[in-house]
């Protein structure tokens, strides 16, 4: 097991904020609503990826901690 639900979750959900609020400010300039629509899934999916991999590695480092 690797990362997180929660914090995969919250990336997401900022990165969706963030895509809603430039479509949302926009006016209706269907340039930008297009360019947010195409750009938001991968930008999802590169956040989550991100999250899951600095996830991986602080466990992986709290794994390699010595005890006392």
């Amino acid at each position: 097991r690797r990362g997180s639900f929660w914090l995969d979750l919250l990336g997401s959900a900022v990165v969706w904020g963030g895509g809603f609020a430039i479509m949302a400010s926009s006016q209706d300039n269907s340039d930008v609503i297009v360019a947010t629509a195409v750009l938001l899934p991968p930008a999802q999916l590169l956040s989550t990826v991100l999250v899951e991999r600095a996830t991986g590695r602080a466990r992986a480092r709290r794994a390699e901690a010595p005890s006392h």
